[in-house]
């Protein structure tokens, strides 16, 4: 009797206690039949921080050396009263100076729809507003480009456009350095050409090896099968 009394009484599981019970076991079971894999993480600290800190060191310290060993030259003083011999925007703009250097007049039946100026803006216009709709009408899932070859083959050709319209724009500079270009794609505007057809032709080099990639029958392996289940 004396150890029957020493015994204390155990409660009864809560119904909370079931609940949650009942959900890991499902969870197990359907991970178990679905073959998930577990998915690991890093923690922020200290993994993330030191391996950002070692990137910035790494390039701060090539921009010092190349700050120190390379410096930059020294050109003539500039003239207060004079004009630039060439005038261009900053290095990240000039994708769009190329765009209205490029934009020639829209003529239909000998009337001017656009003049070369409004059609430059609006070249611009329409070069800008895909990236700003993009995030609303791309609704995917799709990560890597393997998962989805016409966005990837368009973000290549994107950024072949803004490459090579970068070039155009500073095509006076290169036409007067070296002449001979000047005399090859003066009277045929090649470099022009050269500047629409090479993001056309980045598209198709990034879209047709992704697209055949992704028809290959059983092209994923373990790890991408869990990783698209798992998401």
């Amino acid at each position: 009797m004396a150890e029957k009394r020493n015994e204390k009484p155990v409660a009864p599981p809560s119904l909370v206690g079931e609940y949650m019970a009942e959900v890991q076991k499902i969870e197990a079971e359907r991970r178990a039949k679905k073959k998930f894999r577990i998915v690991e993480g890093f923690p922020f600290w200290p993994h993330e921080v030191v391996r950002d800190a070692i990137f910035i060191c790494f390039f701060t310290a090539i921009m010092f050396f190349l700050g120190g060993f390379i410096p930059y030259y020294l050109e003539a003083p500039a003239d207060p009263a004079g004009q630039p011999h060439i005038i261009l925007p900053d290095w990240y703009l000039l994708w769009s100076y190329g765009l209205l250097k490029i934009a020639h007049p829209v003529e239909l039946f000998g009337y001017t729809l656009f003049t070369a100026k409004l059609w430059g803006v609006v070249l611009n216009g329409l070069v800008v507003a895909p990236l700003l709709v993009i995030p609303f009408i791309h609704l995917g899932h799709s990560r890597r480009p393997v998962e989805d070859p016409v966005w990837a083959g368009l973000g290549c050709g994107g950024l072949m456009l803004a490459f090579t319209l970068s070039a155009y724009s500073v095509n006076q500079t290169y036409r007067e350095h070296w002449p001979w270009i000047a005399d090859f794609i003066g009277n045929y505007e090649i470099d022009a050409w050269l500047t629409m057809l090479l993001p056309v032709v980045a598209f198709f080099i990034a879209y047709i090896p992704l697209t055949w990639r992704k028809g290959i029958e059983g092209y994923e392996n373990k790890l991408s099968r869990n990783y698209f289940r798992i998401r």
